[in-house]
């Protein structure tokens, strides 16, 4: 099972699009 989620990784795309949100935020 983990080698299944981590070959799809959708908690890993989230995160990515979350942190370019707060870069955004931070930017101001």
């Amino acid at each position: 099972a983990h080698r299944r989620l981590r070959r799809r990784s959708p908690a890993r795309r989230a995160r990515r699009a979350a942190a370019r949100t707060h870069a955004r935020r931070n930017r101001l």
